[in-house]
């Protein structure tokens, strides 16, 4: 068992629906569109990345690529290892670049589309676990399959539904990282805002959780940002502030944590995690034995012996027909 840190994407076509009920001669080519975006844009993140890879501030973060996770309808969802917290900065930049470049390619052509997108952060095996599953591929043949589970996955899920063309939701958890970062070089351009305590089912026990999002329009308030009062571009130190004292409140929240980071704060994993592990690992060897047990039985329920020792023991016994 390994402890990770993992980002997660997802990457939706806007205005997908829309597009799709178009008049033939309008909308025809949907499919061909479509097909395009979920074969070229993880193509267009590995570019990205290739090419901020390649700068000093990122030269030893390069080893651990975003990898394909599965498609649901028209989103496609990718996640990444980011062993410290200049991994998670090299992975979004390289994700935020990728959906500028290829919304711009997808507009060409169909002007109303567009690219919506959600970025969280959570920790494995806890709180959230890694199954594989097998399947066949399509030549029948059996693969497995990688999955993720638990309270951090539905979190990311909950919050897809603030995205939009311009408004990249984050996990509080992520804008905590970003917002800590004392490396201007890293941050760089990132404009990080707040949509307040939002609530979302099934997290927190319906406590509003805190929402809050990378703006795409690197912070530059509209007249419709000023009137609904939306904080587009906030402080970071004010951000990581309120966020280091929403996860010491929250007990059931826990902070981020990146086992190969250099800082004790960030690379330490919570008493609470460690005990929970080692709970499950003693369950897993209970059922391991138990499991072993049962094989060593046969149907009759007797328990498997020697073949070769029961022949000795027969040898050794009078015949009671002589």
């Amino acid at each position: 068992m390994t402890w990770q840190c993992c980002l997660f994407a997802s990457v939706d076509i806007s205005n997908s629906t829309a597009f799709k009920q178009q008049p033939r001669s309008k909308g025809k080519d949907w499919v061909h569109r479509f097909r395009n975006f979920f074969s070229d844009f993880p193509q267009e993140i590995n570019r990205a990345e290739d090419n901020y890879g390649r700068e000093p501030r990122f030269q030893s973060c390069n080893d651990e690529p975003w990898k394909l996770w599965k498609f649901i309808g028209d989103e496609i969802l990718v996640w990444a290892n980011v062993p410290t917290r200049s991994h998670v900065f090299l992975r979004l930049h390289s994700l935020l670049k990728a959906v500028d470049e290829y919304e711009t390619q997808i507009r060409l052509g169909a002007p109303s589309l567009g690219l919506k997108t959600t970025v969280w952060l959570t920790n494995t095996p806890l709180p959230n676990t890694v199954v594989e599953i097998s399947q066949a591929d399509h030549d029948g043949k059996p693969i497995k399959v990688r999955d993720f589970l638990g309270p951090g996955i539905d979190l990311g899920f909950r919050l897809t539904r603030f995205a939009d063309n311009r408004f990249v939701p984050l996990s509080a958890g992520l804008a905590f990282v970003l917002c800590s970062q004392p490396r201007p070089d890293l941050f760089d351009d990132l404009a990080i805002g707040y949509l307040g305590r939002q609530p979302l089912k099934g997290v927190m026990d319906g406590r509003p959780y805190p929402v809050f999002f990378i703006d795409r329009a690197r912070g530059v308030q509209t007249k419709e940002d000023v009137v609904l009062g939306r904080n587009v571009k906030t402080e970071p130190a004010s951000v990581s502030a309120f966020l280091r004292e929403f996860f010491e409140r929250e007990s059931d929240r826990h902070c981020p944590f990146f086992p190969a980071d250099t800082e004790s704060f960030w690379n330490q994993i919570p008493d609470e995690l460690t005990t929970q592990w080692a709970a499950l690992q003693e369950v897993q060897k209970e059922s391991d034995m138990a499991e072993e047990s049962v094989a060593k039985k046969d149907v009759s329920g007797t328990e498997n012996v020697d073949i070769e020792v029961v022949i000795k023991r027969l040898d050794t016994q009078p015949n009671k027909r002589e």
